[in-house]
């Protein structure tokens, strides 16, 4: 999130829940009031007092005699409820998601499944990334700038990290919104098909009725067997009505139907 080191201990964040959330987590574990600075922009700095740092230290397992190196100390993680714990700090001091959000109108969805987590040094971000898979967890490991970004952006996987991370109402809404925009292409997918269908329909049965039309302004429909002069009769008094309609009220079977009706357009091509 920001240092750590003999030097300075501190998270700065632009939210002011997880400040509030460090000020009381340092006051809860290690009795010491934690000293704030708000700079430019929005953010805000919040360090260990420099004469309390090596008690701090102490308690991650960096005795004096041993250095403070930037990597994960994996002796700190090595129950599921320490690496969730490790999972949320890494998201609340560095991390950033976003859901998709369908526009009601339109039904699009404007923004993808995100979630990342930011780093600047490479074998945090490595030792980081092969904790996440050990759990089961699939993110991408990417170089970004200066920095190194760790992300995921199948929708299960964001509600998976909330999840573990304890952001239980986060997770929920990955859920809603998945569920929503799932239920909305199965709509889309629904209406497009019927409105295919639909077209289909009704350009046969135009084709049908031109058909017929040409038929008749040749004179050779009476020419025809009485089934087809039947099924033509009725199709032209009727070009709205269904192959189901149509078999109904000839009483006879929709493929006998379909197969009267192609004889007719062949017909009229010939």
């Amino acid at each position: 999130g920001h240092s750590f080191s003999r030097r300075e201990l501190a998270v700065m964040t632009r939210f002011e829940p997880v400040a509030q959330l460090v000020q009381a987590l340092v006051d809860k574990e290690f009795y010491l009031s934690i000293q704030r600075r708000d700079l430019a922009g929005g953010k805000t700095v919040l360090s260990v007092p420099h004469d309390s740092i090596e008690t701090v230290l102490d308690a991650f397992g960096y005795g004096h005699s041993i250095d403070v190196a930037v990597h994960l100390n994996l002796a700190m993680l090595e129950e599921d409820c320490c690496r969730n714990a490790f999972l949320r700090g890494a998201f609340l001091s560095a991390g950033a998601v976003s859901a998709p959000r369908v526009d009601a109108d339109s039904g699009v969805s404007s923004t993808k499944f995100h979630l990342e987590i930011a780093g600047t040094h490479y074998f945090v971000m490595r030792e980081f990334y092969a904790l996440l898979q050990e759990q089961q967890l699939t993110p991408h490991l990417t170089k970004r700038k200066a920095g190194y970004l760790l992300y995921f952006k199948a929708g299960e996987a964001v509600g998976e990290v909330l999840a573990r991370a304890g952001a239980t109402a986060a997770y929920m809404d990955v859920l809603m919104a998945q569920m929503e925009r799932q239920l909305r292409n199965d709509i889309n997918r629904k209406v497009n098909c019927e409105t295919g269908n639909l077209t289909r329909t009704v350009e046969a049965a135009a084709a049908q009725c031109a058909a017929i039309e040409k038929l008749s302004r040749e004179r050779r429909l009476a020419n025809l067997p009485d089934a087809l002069q039947q099924t033509a009769q009725l199709r032209a008094d009727h070009p709205e009505w269904s192959l189901t309609e149509l078999a109904a009220a000839l009483g006879v079977s929709k493929s006998a139907l379909n197969h009267r009706l192609r004889k007719l357009v062949e017909l009229s091509r010939t």
